[in-house]
Order: structure tokens, then C-alpha cells, then sequence
């Protein structure tokens, strides 16, 4: 166990200066915040077509 070394190389992690932690933290950020609003995009282009093609409008079942 002494030589374990599998997870060395994997990963990306800075470097321990706090400008590096603050920029790879901030990197992350924006991945995560990309991935949220492009779900969001598809999830929106999705209903739009669904709706376009079985004629269900979700705005006449709130007035009812």
C-alpha cells in the first residue's frame, strides 16, 4: 500500500495559491451554471414542439 498512487494524475486541481483555487473554483462555476441553463433551453425547445404538435396549449388549462 506504501506505492498506491492511482489517483495522482486525475483530475484537475490547482495549484495551492488562493488566485489558482479562486479561478479553478470560478471555472467550475461556469460548467455547472452552462449545463443548468442549456437543460433549461432544451427542456423549453422540447415543450414548445410537443405542444406545437399535439395542440395542447398549457396557457388555456390555467384560465380554466
Amino acid at each position: 500500500m506504501a506505492d498506491f498512487n492511482e489517483f495522482d494524475g486525475q483530475g484537475s486541481t490547482p495549484s495551492q495559491d488562493s488566485g489558482s483555487i479562486i479561478s479553478h473554483a470560478f471555472e467550475m462555476y461556469k460548467g455547472v451554471l452552462l449545463y443548468a441553463v442549456l437543460a433549461f433551453l432544451i427542456y423549453m425547445a422540447l415543450s414548445w414542439v410537443i405542444q406545437l404538435l399535439s395542440g395542447f396549449n398549457s396557457e388555456t388549462m390555467m384560465e380554466k
